[in-house]
């Protein structure tokens, strides 16, 4: 585990400048596109605080999602889980498991990312130039942020953290994510998530 931490960290910082670049260029490719197909746009007259606030949950939301169907993706394919079994070979959990991902999965994860930005970010900067902004929490998404400091650390654990039957349909707890890890039968492909329970509920692929 410890030898993945430092090969993908030096992959993530051998891409880190290509990939700020493609973000930025791929945004604003994006927003001349769209320019180009609707023309400029009126000014909406949103508060800059609103476009603050409609930015971080449509990023959050975006990227969420693009998350879970990379993930099912990688369960899925029988290429990608060549993969992604990698991640599934730990026989026991712990903080550590996070960081258990073959490095192409890595590669893959990054550039999900950041098309997922590019695309968000060209949108958001055709609608309201100059009003871009995101809020942050040391230097992360706001929600995201928040919703790991409620237990996501935990996903890859012994630690058996539930958040309730009823918010386990819209968020995922710890403990989903450790039956995600089962090698029970029934729960091989469940629980795809990465903090959204909404995309496993639509996907028929949710476990409480």
């Amino acid at each position: 585990d410890y030898k993945l931490v430092f090969a993908n960290g030096v992959i993530r910082k051998v891409l880190f400048t290509p990939l700020i670049a493609a973000t930025l260029g791929g945004s604003m490719a994006w927003a001349a596109t769209l320019q180009v197909m609707w023309g400029v746009p009126e000014g909406l007259g949103w508060a800059k605080s609103l476009v603050a606030l409609a930015y971080t949950v449509t990023l959050f939301v975006v990227d969420d999602l693009s998350r879970y169907l990379l993930h099912r993706a990688m369960h899925r394919v029988p290429s990608l889980w060549e993969l992604h079994k990698v991640h599934h070979s730990a026989e026991v959990l712990t903080p550590v498991t996070l960081y258990r991902i073959h490095p192409l999965e890595s590669f893959f994860s990054a550039v999900r990312a950041s098309v997922v930005t590019a695309l968000v970010v060209g949108t958001f900067f055709y609608f309201f130039r100059g009003q871009l902004s995101l809020l942050e929490l040391f230097g992360v998404n706001a929600i995201g942020f928040a919703l790991t400091a409620a237990g996501a650390n935990l996903r890859h654990s012994h630690v058996r953290l539930t958040f309730g039957r009823w918010l386990e349909g819209w968020f995922i707890s710890p403990v989903q994510h450790q039956i995600h890890h089962s090698r029970a039968a029934e729960h091989h492909d469940k629980n795809f998530g990465s903090l959204l329970a909404i995309w496993d509920r639509l996907g028929r692929t949710l476990v409480r």
